[in-house]
């Protein structure tokens, strides 16, 4: 096993040249690396690199930081914009790069990037998103088992062991520079949804806005703990609500009693176009899975990979800085201890006094006692304690 820091010495060690490769083979196989909730393909850009790349299938184009397009001299092939799950869309410029070969076993003659400044949304060594056009283009595997991106130049010639899933691989229709994107029926406490298969997401279930109203599950009278979505275009506009449900089904996974994600209904959101929410990486990530590109669907198989609990914040507050520089409660999830315990929206949190101290008193594990001081507006300052525990 190896992480993705050695991807280049092992691209540079001399992995299998591409048509040596495939001379022995039926596909093509190249290295990925599930690490830090993200995956990753290496990829060299002509003589540069090479350079760590997230594999997004959820993102609609390839991506590059701007910076590195501007390094490599890459052509500009004029602008696009950019929308996700935040509330803003963003103009970007479109780079045309040559002879760009991926995990040092298949190269690519041209791939249009859009350049984004990711900010703190993608770690600081990936120099952008790889999308789905690895996999929709031509008969693919995604094996989380082996590690590895399985390209079949002449079609899969069967899928024996793999299960065909109520899916569709398509694509939104205005420009070659967008890719074919992977879309699965998937049932949820006995409802079905559409999802977009998005390993660039490192969550399991986001819902969004009207597939959240119509789930019933973004209720105030229902235990939640606030969450920040966040994607192309910054934030969200409105606080999400990580929720318990009772059973999540997509193919031949089962997950009993996830915790999944739901964006407020109040929201507007492009997501609602073609699709009801995004399967992340999390969930993602247990199934193998298989692209037939002549009858554009899905097939997949449960791996090897063991099911792990998604976590979630046991404070059940969601705090933003006031003009002070103060903890201002922006909302307090339903069945938390600090809603048990009377903190509401609005309420300010004077001691700590500070953003960052009152972050760190409300963070820790189950079995923690939390002591504030807090003010309603018009009010007198009050203690407060609770103790932190699961509650979802």
């Amino acid at each position: 096993m190896f992480d993705r820091r050695q991807f280049g010495t092992l691209m540079l060690g001399g992995l299998a040249a591409p048509a040596a490769f495939a001379a022995k083979r039926d596909a093509i196989a190249t290295p990925l690396i599930l690490e830090d909730s993200r995956l990753w393909v290496a990829a060299a850009i002509g003589s540069a690199g090479p350079m760590l790349f997230v594999v997004d299938t959820g993102a609609g184009h390839d991506y590059i930081r701007p910076e590195i397009a501007q390094k490599l001299h890459l052509q500009q092939a004029g602008g696009a914009v950019m929308r996700g799950l935040g509330k803003d869309a963003v103009q970007g410029t479109m780079y045309i790069a040559h002879d760009v070969l991926l995990g040092g076993t298949m190269k690519e003659q041209t791939v249009a990037f859009a350049g984004y400044e990711f900010g703190n949304g993608l770690p600081d060594d990936a120099a952008g998103l790889m999308t789905a056009g690895l996999f929709t283009a031509r008969d693919s595997d995604i094996d989380f088992d082996k590690s590895e991106w399985r390209l079949w130049r002449d079609g899969r010639p069967d899928r024996e062991g793999l299960v065909a899933l109520d899916s569709k691989i398509t694509g939104p229709g205005r420009s070659d520079l967008y890719s074919n994107r992977m879309f699965v029926q998937a049932t949820l406490d006995g409802a079905r949804y559409r999802l977009l298969v998005d390993t660039g997401s490192p969550g399991t279930l986001l819902l969004g806005p009207r597939a959240a109203a119509r789930s019933g599950l973004f209720a105030n009278d229902r235990p939640y703990a606030p969450a920040r979505t966040r994607g192309f275009g910054g934030d969200a506009a409105r606080l999400s609500r990580r929720v318990r449900a009772s059973r999540f089904t997509v193919g031949p996974l089962t997950v009993e009693r996830p915790i999944i994600t739901v964006m407020d209904p109040r929201q507007q959101s492009h997501t609602d176009d073609d699709h009801d929410g995004i399967l992340g990486l999390h969930w993602a990530s247990l199934l193998n899975w298989s692209t037939d590109t002549r009858a554009a669907r899905l097939w997949a198989a449960r791996n090897k990979r063991p099911e792990t609990p998604e976590s979630y914040l046991l404070r059940g507050v969601w705090l933003d800085k006031d003009d002070d520089g103060r903890g201002r409660v922006a909302d307090v999830g339903f069945g938390s201890p600090a809603y048990q315990a009377g903190l509401r929206a609005g309420d300010v949190i004077v001691s700590p006094s500070g953003f960052a101290d009152a972050l760190k008193a409300l963070a820790g594990r189950a079995g923690q006692a939390v002591s504030l001081q807090v003010q309603s507006a018009g009010g007198p300052p009050r203690a407060m304690d609770f103790t932190l525990r699961a509650y979802l």
